[in-house]
């Protein structure tokens, strides 16, 4: 019979690697709201306590321009929905967000 094993504390905080999805902040745009919250970023480095640096990838050059820098954004740890090590969890995320589900 094979035991099954608990895991540890799972993380309350993301870490530098982690790939994230978040909710747009109040003072977005519309445009870049619908961005980030459709997007998968990844966390590069951590500014100040509570605020990433996060990479994204494939953004349109219109809002490129205007609201990111070198493919990186400034994100507040309240504004993350949720994080994970692995992409592929935030990939089914957001399908099922694509389909209602």
């Amino acid at each position: 019979m094979k035991h099954i094993k608990t895991y540890e504390a799972s993380k309350k905080t993301p870490q530098i690697g982690d790939y994230i999805l978040c909710k747009p902040d109040e003072s977005n745009s519309i445009v870049l709201g619908d961005f980030i919250s459709n997007n998968i970023g990844k966390i590069i480095s951590e500014d100040i306590k509570n605020i990433y640096d996060c990479e994204y990838e494939n953004i349109p050059n219109y809002i490129k321009t205007v609201y990111f820098y070198k493919d990186m954004r400034l994100i507040k740890n309240k504004n993350i929905l949720y994080f994970s090590p692995n992409k592929e969890d935030l990939e089914l995320i957001l399908k099922s967000k694509q389909y209602n589900l």
